[in-house]
């Protein structure tokens, strides 16, 4: 009941955590009247047709304790959502990375890269859109539709924006898609900024 919530304004304001369970706060008439103005606001705020990924970033100077946070809602309702922890591991000298194409739905990924993505129920391996070459070593992370965490504490949130595209849909050539590139920023990087540059150059 004396615990607070995690993040404070610039005048360090703690929330009790009470406060912010409206099922929880029966006797806080305000609490319950706030849930009640967001409920019948919703349909302003959210088309129940459309997917509402949000991106949450927190730097160590609005954190209580000093620590950065990113993360994201996976708010899709036609995707698979499974956890998968990709292991680190060695590649032998001249080892092709497969690249998949974009699929959502259950399975994601039909592969041997996770325990998660083994085929059971006589499923087919997913078939590679392409293939890049591997590095020596990559790191260990977990996944979700989008690679988010690695063994050296790399995380990131994603957003995706719809968007009216100014060109041909038809003939893509492009290899990657946002979940390759998270990808491989979880087993290739330390750092940000590492992450940035890997993306961004195999984007381009």
């Amino acid at each position: 009941p004396n615990s607070s919530f995690l993040l404070k304004s610039p005048g360090t304001l703690r929330i009790p955590r009470r406060m912010l369970v409206p099922f929880g706060c029966v006797h806080h008439w305000l609490c319950w009247c706030f849930s009640a103005f967001l409920l019948a606001q919703q349909p302003r705020f959210v088309r129940a047709d459309l997917d509402s990924c949000t991106t949450i970033g927190v730097t160590a100077k609005a954190s209580i304790d000093g620590s950065t946070m990113v993360t994201h809602t996976e708010d899709c309702g036609q995707c698979d959502s499974r956890i998968a922890y990709i292991p680190a591991r060695h590649w032998p000298k001249g080892t092709k990375r497969p690249v998949y194409s974009v699929k959502q739905r259950y399975p994601r990924e039909v592969s041997n890269r996770s325990e998660t993505y083994l085929p059971v129920h006589g499923q087919q391996a997913s078939v590679p859109a392409g293939y890049i070459p591997e590095v020596e070593r990559t790191f260990g992370y977990w996944q979700a539709t989008y690679g988010y965490m690695n063994e050296h504490g790399l995380s990131l949130g994603e957003s995706t924006t719809a968007a009216n595209l100014p060109v041909s849909r038809t003939n893509l050539q492009a290899l990657f898609w946002v979940r390759p590139l998270t990808e491989v920023a979880m087993e290739r990087c330390k750092t940000a900024r590492c992450a940035v540059d890997t993306m961004g150059s195999l984007a381009e």
